[in-house]
């Protein structure tokens, strides 16, 4: 229901010069796209939101392939600031180091689908004819396409990753201690009888 009445809100926004004019500077350059992509989801919140309308709007031909991709991209960026932001409320430091590495491997993954955004744009577009593809669906393909090959890409490099991580919110990782209760080693030498029954206490507890 919620996506419909984007939908045709676009439908009638697309007629306005402003829109008109944002979409001709997104499809002239791909800083604007990625900037697009990312304020959107943040302010919608929703990803999944985002990438429909990016569908509706390149399946209508409103944007082109090349200007679709960076939105696209942003949108990737977005999700991971929204969870992020989320993470940083109250979480350990574990929880932060973790929604860091997704803001970054999502920022590290767009400089590089940017850099060879004329090869990976040729890739969707084969992928598109080659399969047949939708235009809704070829801008499904090219988001599982950008998670796939960034995972590939930086995978060898998670070590660095992690460095940079740590750096970046720096403390100690909080850690859980276990101790059993009830069962003490000195006991065993001092006191057997009264070890055993520890032991047994132990055992009816943990049940």
């Amino acid at each position: 229901m919620l996506l419909k009445m984007m939908s045709t809100a676009m439908g009638t926004m697309r007629d306005m010069a402003w829109f008109q004019n944002v979409l001709a500077h997104i499809n002239d350059s791909a800083v604007v796209g990625v900037g697009v992509g990312t304020f959107l989801t943040v302010l919608i919140q929703s990803s999944a939101a985002t990438i429909a309308i990016l569908q509706n709007l390149y399946a209508d031909g409103a944007l082109s392939l090349h200007g679709a991709l960076p939105v696209l991209f942003g949108d990737n960026i977005g999700t991971a600031i929204t969870t992020a932001a989320l993470a940083m409320i109250g979480s350990n430091i574990a929880a932060k180091r973790v929604a860091a590495s997704h803001v970054l491997f999502n920022v590290i993954g767009t400089i590089i689908c940017l850099i060879a955004l004329v090869p990976y744009g040729a890739f969707i577009q084969y992928l598109e004819t080659t399969l047949g593809l939708e235009p809704k669906m070829t801008i499904a393909s090219a988001h599982g396409t950008f998670n796939i090959l960034n995972t590939i890409l930086q995978f060898p490099f998670i070590s660095v990753l992690v460095v940079i991580v740590t750096k970046l919110i720096p403390g100690e990782d909080e850690q859980i201690k276990y101790s059993t209760q009830y069962l003490d080693k000195s006991l065993i030498t001092s006191a057997p009888a009264v070890a055993l029954g520890q032991v047994q206490k132990k055992s009816l507890w943990k049940c």
